[in-house]
């Protein structure tokens, strides 16, 4: 038998992750370290309506859009 998965409440942060254009779904794996040092995997999936919310997010709320992180260089 295998390991009994279990649903956990933790706290999120938001971060700049770039992914395919097509991208229907994503799996995002993470290892927690709990109160006593020990590791804890976890996995969120996203189906395409939540990728879809973030990219609406990103571009409503980053000023530059896809251009956020263009570099500019100063002539004479």
């Amino acid at each position: 038998m295998g390991k009994k998965k279990k649903m956990m409440e933790v706290q999120e942060m938001n971060i700049f992750l770039r992914v395919p254009e097509n991208a229907a779904a994503l799996e995002v794996n993470a290892v927690l370290i709990d109160g006593k040092g020990r590791p804890t995997r976890i996995r969120k999936n996203l189906g395409i309506q939540d990728i879809q919310k973030a990219r609406r997010d990103f571009l409503k709320n980053v000023e530059d859009g896809d251009d956020y992180d263009a570099r500019y260089v100063v002539n004479d």
